[in-house]
């Protein structure tokens, strides 16, 4: 977990939901309200990193997910994704 206690990545699964690689930010740009129930967060993704491959690029299969984890005050580990399914997100060479 980073200093704000999220924890994003960019990853790149295989077909069968293995880890092929992670694409983790340096830092995150900002946390508005923390310590609340709720609250924002913004993350910024350098996409033209060597580290992430375009998905045109990406080995038969492969996808990309969006995943995050953080605890909660009561202690509870919870972790989220976006991009449950090939398709979902699509990053674009420029």
């Amino acid at each position: 977990m980073n200093d704000s206690g999220i924890s994003y990545r960019l990853r790149e699964m295989t077909s069968s939901w293995g880890l092929a690689k992670d694409y983790i930010p340096a830092t995150d740009i900002g946390l508005i309200a923390a310590g609340t129930q709720s609250g924002t967060i913004e993350v910024e993704f350098d996409l033209s990193d060597a580290n992430v491959t375009p998905t045109a690029n990406l080995p038969d299969g492969n996808f990309h997910f969006l995943f995050f984890e953080f605890n909660t005050e009561n202690g509870e580990h919870q972790e989220r994704g976006i991009g449950w399914a090939p398709g979902d997100i699509t990053i674009i060479k420029r």
